[in-house]
């Protein structure tokens, strides 16, 4: 009698009898049913098995690819203590010189020699602000959140103070609303309100309208926070784009920047298992938000 599970043979089933008048249709019943159950039986420990190894191959590939993830890691350290060491170091010393140079002998420059001797430290201290910028992104990978009570309302207006200067002061509408306090590293929470400020104020500057205005309000398991600005925005089908390293929708001659700062800002808030995203408008300025679990 075959053993027979979901139309998959799976063996037989023999009996040797002393009676040759016992597979009447009563008998005969019975004995299909043992054989399908068996047969069910048989397929289970089979899946049972199969999922075992199934198992047993993954736990062995997370092992492999963790180990190479751990060598990666090492790597990205090496390459960001080469970067520092290796690129900072004469990056210094050409905007020293450059200093120097434009300090105590600019007089014996002509104009395009002057103008070239301004663009060339303009461009090292880009570079090293760029440099910068990479390292605090590569340990933003490895370092542990500190968590810690936030009074964010006091946070950002200490950022605004150091950010803004007297005419900044004088001629922006800066509206805060009375923002919810959060659980979180103050550190790295500080940079994202950094990031996202100097943003704003930057894309707002030259513009006749200086206005900024920042609002939070509580979930039921969210916190959200928001900064508005009025100014330049840009086309929302770009708005998955700007939240990568380098990338940049503005020329540097009309908006100067390293294109990290918002990759610094993505980052911190999911290693918070937060979320950020944004809405603008071109003409109409853009609208930053970011959510952190209400702990």
């Amino acid at each position: 009698m075959g053993l027979i599970a979901h139309n998959q043979i799976l063996g037989s089933l023999n009996f040797v009898l002393r009676k040759s008048n016992f597979f009447g249709e009563k008998n005969l019943s019975v004995l299909q049913e043992i054989a399908a159950q068996l047969a069910i039986a048989i397929q289970h420990i089979r899946l049972i098995k199969q999922i075992r190894l199934n198992n047993e191959e993954l736990e062995r590939k997370v092992l492999e690819r963790t180990a190479q993830l751990q060598i990666s890691n090492r790597e990205l350290e090496a390459f960001s203590w080469s970067v520092a060491h290796d690129l900072r170091s004469p990056l210094l010393s050409i905007t020293g010189f450059s200093t120097i140079l434009l300090e105590e002998f600019c007089s014996n420059l002509d104009p395009e020699g002057l103008r070239l001797l301004v663009s060339i430290r303009k461009n090292a201290e880009r570079m090293e602000m760029l440099i910068k910028e990479l390292l605090d992104l590569a340990r933003l990978n490895k370092s542990s959140l500190n968590y810690r009570s936030i009074h964010m309302r006091e946070m950002v207006l200490s950022e605004f103070e150091e950010d803004f200067s007297d005419e900044d002061r004088k001629s922006f509408d800066l509206q805060i609303s009375e923002l919810p306090d959060v659980l979180a590293d103050p550190v790295l929470i500080r940079l994202v309100w950094q990031n996202l400020i100097s943003n704003a104020i930057k894309f707002s500057r030259t513009s006749k309208v200086k206005k900024i205005v920042i609002e939070g309000k509580v979930g039921l398991k969210k916190v959200v926070f928001s900064i508005q600005d009025f100014v330049v925005g840009f086309d929302p089908r770009q708005k998955d784009k700007i939240w990568g390293a380098f990338q940049r929708l503005h020329p540097n001659d009309d908006f100067p920047g390293t294109g990290i700062g918002l990759a610094i800002v993505k980052k911190i808030v999911e290693r918070h298992n937060g979320e950020v995203w944004v809405e603008s408008e071109i003409g109409k300025g853009a609208t930053f938000f970011f959510w952190l679990p209400k702990k």
